[in-house]
């Protein structure tokens, strides 16, 4: 009798165990398509792109590596404040671009030497060609799109992204220009890509125990959440560029995650790394205020502690004021001043005035369309901070770990506004050792 009491009590332990969802991802199109792009990083020096003015000796251009450049090479066109110093290459659409088609435009940008006062910032210029079947009698056979301006002042390497407003007509060719008209010091470009279209993806979850599916994309944000009772097929038209993230929550309260594809915009893991999801970007607008992450707690050696460490801004066209609109809690406790290690508890801007980093119990983040060291020139500057850079964030939250399950949140503050809602973007949000 004994024996078969521990017989049913072993099997009733077994079956509270959950098993872990098995997930699969395909898709009809490879979700990056080849770059459009030719020689967009420069390694051949200007082959396939044209410069601007176009009767230029070439003295203003400069190919050399310098440090942070992906490859060999990288274009630097030297300013000119007399001349519109540029560079442009044509690109053919085979089929062409269809109405209502999404292209995903990225590169990488530096300045130096710039000149802040004059208002030439600099900007990028996207000129199509309708397809002229589409076109009715006097209408216009080409536009320019709307792409996006420079960040105003100096800085260091920044990679800069614009998916394109989809348009009603279908595309033909298209003149991308590099523009850096009318200034002085040296714009430097390199990684330039140019990606199209969609793809079909099915996502197979395989497992009696999944209760919860969320679907991410690392340009758009969140795709999809639904609950689940269980195995599941999911299929969305996703960009055909970009990569996605698949979380699966199963009865148990742990998350599955799976990237696909595995080497595109990866929050990567390393030693005593440990990511928080598998993408490097989520997005918190107002329809989705809130991002949770689940891990189990890490090993914590004696002597060290456990940091919670990410980049954090609020969507903007350029680096243009502030606002404590993001909140960050571990396990239901809000992190506050406190527990900061970077990038500041008070900061003294470039005008002299004094900033805190907390307030309403949320973090202050700056509007910005990247993460970089503010030039001084900038009245928003953090110049009492070493590196000039306020988006690094180094939470301490050794303390607010426990065993087993721990969930950490990302939260949008920002109050209802109806004529512009912040976004909260948060990047490689990883639990680090040291």
């Amino acid at each position: 009798m004994l024996s078969r009491t521990l017989a049913f009590i072993a099997m009733a332990v077994i079956a509270t165990v959950v098993a872990e969802p098995v997930i699969k991802i395909t898709s009809d199109k490879p979700i990056q398509q080849d770059n459009l792009v030719k020689n967009g990083g420069f390694e051949e020096n200007m082959k396939f792109w044209s410069k601007l003015p176009a009767k230029s000796d070439g003295s203003q251009f400069s190919f050399d590596k310098i440090e942070g450049t992906i490859g060999e090479h990288c274009l630097q066109i030297k300013g000119n404040p007399s001349l519109q110093c540029g560079a442009y290459q044509r690109i053919n659409f085979n089929p062409p671009l269809a109405a209502g088609e999404p292209m995903l435009l990225t590169m990488r940008i530096k300045k130096d030497g710039c000149d802040f006062e004059n208002k030439k910032y600099g900007s990028i210029a996207l000129h199509a060609s309708w397809d002229k079947t589409s076109l009715k009698q006097g209408e216009p056979s080409s536009k320019y799109l709307p792409v996006f301006e420079f960040i105003h002042e100096d800085h260091d390497w920044v990679y800069r992204y614009h998916e394109v407003p989809v348009q009603p007509k279908p595309i033909t060719s298209m003149v991308l220009y590099l523009c850096y008209y009318n200034n002085e010091g040296v714009c430097a470009f390199d990684d330039i890509c140019l990606y199209r279209g969609t793809s079909n993806a099915t996502i197979e979850v395989t497992g009696d125990d999944a209760r919860e599916i969320s679907v991410y994309h690392s340009i758009r944000g969140r795709l999809l959440n639904e609950k689940l009772t269980g195995s599941a097929v999911k299929k969305l038209e996703v960009p055909a560029y970009g990569a996605l993230a698949v979380a699966v929550t199963g009865a148990d309260g742990k998350v599955t995650w799976k990237q696909y594809p595995e080497n595109v915009d990866v929050n990567a893991a390393a030693e005593n790394v440990i990511p928080l999801g598998t993408i490097n970007r989520y997005f918190m607008p107002e329809e989705l205020k809130i991002q949770k992450f689940t891990f189990d707690k890490p090993a914590v050696p004696a002597g060290k502690k456990a940091y919670l460490e990410f980049l954090a801004r609020a969507n903007g066209p350029r680096v243009a004021g502030h606002a404590p609109i993001l909140s960050v809690s571990v396990n239901g406790k809000t992190m506050t001043e406190k527990q900061i290690v970077k990038p500041y508890k008070e900061f003294t801007s470039s005008t002299g005035k004094i900033y805190r980093i907390n307030g309403s119990n949320s973090y202050l983040i700056f509007y910005s369309p990247a993460c970089f060291a503010i030039d001084t020139e900038n009245t928003y500057c953090p110049a009492s901070i070493p590196s000039r850079n306020p988006f690094e964030f180094k939470v301490d939250i050794s303390d607010f770990l426990q065993e087993g399950s721990n969930i950490i949140t990302f939260s949008n503050t920002a109050r209802f506004n109806p004529k512009y809602k912040p976004v909260d973007i948060v990047e490689n949000p990883r639990i680090t050792i040291e």
